[in-house]
């Protein structure tokens, strides 16, 4: 009995070691994309507008004051788009080194959004139908 608990613990040893050898050496072909996100007429911030790197399933929002961080970014030139509600979309492309952290800032303007018509009709009381 005493070997096969042995038996586990060195597998359960070779999977954690084996775990770690990989995520450090996937943490080496990655880096980090961070920055902040205006508005181009005040600079003010915008808080919840949406940082995604395109074609992989990396994307945040922007904290409070306009602040994102994306990690685990692959290495290599990669195109950031960033979009708010009300605003132009923004993307450019940026060159990640492994290891490192690249700084991104974004100035989104304003934009004009129209929508259709709409009609609201109300209705008194009395024309309403009695259900019951």
């Amino acid at each position: 009995m005493f070997r096969r608990h042995r038996y586990v613990l060195v597998v359960l040893f070779l999977i954690g070691a084996a775990t770690l050898a990989f995520s450090d050496a996937a943490a080496q072909s990655a880096g980090i994309i961070e920055g902040q996100v205006v508005d181009t007429g005040d600079g003010s911030p915008l808080p919840g507008a949406n940082v995604v790197v395109e074609g992989t399933s990396i994307g945040t929002s922007t904290d409070p004051d306009g602040r994102f961080r994306l990690t685990s970014v692959p290495a290599g030139p990669q195109t950031l788009t960033v979009s708010f509600v009300s605003y132009k979309s923004s993307s450019t492309t940026v060159d990640v080194e492994a290891g490192q952290a690249q700084t991104v800032n974004v100035e989104l303007a304003s934009e004009v959004l129209e929508g259709e018509e709409v009609v609201v009709r109300g209705l008194r009381r009395s024309q309403f139908r009695s259900i019951n």
